[in-house]
């Protein structure tokens, strides 16, 4: 916190060439531009750890300019600044972890800019106004490709899954519904979510089943035997249910067979390969979600 100038910091770099980490917190920093008679030599070439949280960063531009200064840095902690927006950029070639928490990000597009940064995994976003949502989590990740740490605890690969099946739901329903408004309202919602395609090839039966018209078919094919669970208690019951069965009507029905606060459960199909996936939102049929006999159904309280 001694207000020292980027300009005085570079000035150090003969002096401290073997530097790895270096912490400029809380020194009103808005700049990383040079002086005019800067040399463009190589600053800090150890240095792979860098943070400037708590500083006046506002403009994306100066995170930029730093990334072409160092383009070998692994870390950069900026989180506590008035960052608007991130950009694309492969200024940050090596960039491994990015903290920007609790800065002004307010747009989806500044997530989806992340995917720009080859070998980007750690991200911290958190305290931003486009997080304030509680299904920010699972949004963030199902946009940014290469994502194993958000926000400080890990991504599985469950969670993953869990994530880009709900969101491309999402996203699937908005370019239903904005189909009757014309081609110009779907190239909208696809290139407000950039990864919708690479989602469907990855998911793709997800789609197909969604697809299908739930009520075609046998009776044994119209309807699937289920294991319910409400993991709370180990409690469990088979039951055949229709795969025209919304969503919000199957949580209640588990919520009067098991005797709890429909308000207060998540339900989620648990895979063979043990991964879940979330059954949202409450106005699909359950046949969005291609359930086979004997798949279970886990009942979490929250």
């Amino acid at each position: 916190d001694s207000m020292v100038k980027w300009r005085d910091v570079r000035a150090l770099s003969s002096l401290m060439p073997e530097i790895e980490e270096l912490h400029l917190n809380g020194n009103n920093i808005s700049s990383f531009a040079m002086d005019i008679d800067d040399d463009d030599d190589d600053v800090f070439p150890k240095l792979r750890t860098l943070s400037v949280d708590g500083n006046a960063l506002s403009d994306w531009s100066e995170i930029e300019e730093l990334g072409r200064q160092l383009p070998w840095l692994e870390k950069l902690h900026a989180s506590q600044n008035a960052l608007a927006e991130i950009r694309p950029s492969r200024a940050f070639s090596a960039l491994k972890t990015l903290l920007l928490g609790d800065n002004a990000l307010s747009a989806w597009s500044s997530v989806d800019a992340l995917n720009a940064f080859p070998k980007l995994e750690d991200v911290r976003l958190s305290g931003n106004p486009f997080a304030s949502a509680s299904s920010s989590r699972h949004e963030i990740i199902a946009r940014v490709d290469k994502l194993v740490a958000l926000n400080g605890s890990t991504v599985s690969t469950a969670e993953r899954k869990d994530s880009e099946i709900r969101y491309l739901r999402r996203v699937l329903q908005q370019l239903k519904e904005v189909s009757i408004e014309g081609d110009s309202a779907r190239v909208r919602v696809t290139e407000e979510n950039p990864r919708v395609d690479a989602l469907v090839a990855k998911h793709g039966d997800l789609v197909t089943h969604a697809a299908r018209a739930p009520g075609s078919g046998t009776l044994a094919s119209a309807s699937v035997d289920l294991v319910l669970c409400l993991e709370s208690t180990g409690q469990t019951m088979t039951k055949k249910l229709p795969k025209t069965t919304a969503i919000a009507k199957l949580k209640l029905f588990c919520a009067k067979l098991f005797k709890f606060d429909v308000s207060q459960a998540e339900i989620f199909l648990v895979a063979p390969d043990a991964s879940r996936v979330s059954l949202e939102p409450d106005f699909e049929p359950l046949a969005a979600f291609a359930p086979i006999d004997g798949q279970r159904l886990a009942i979490v309280l929250t």
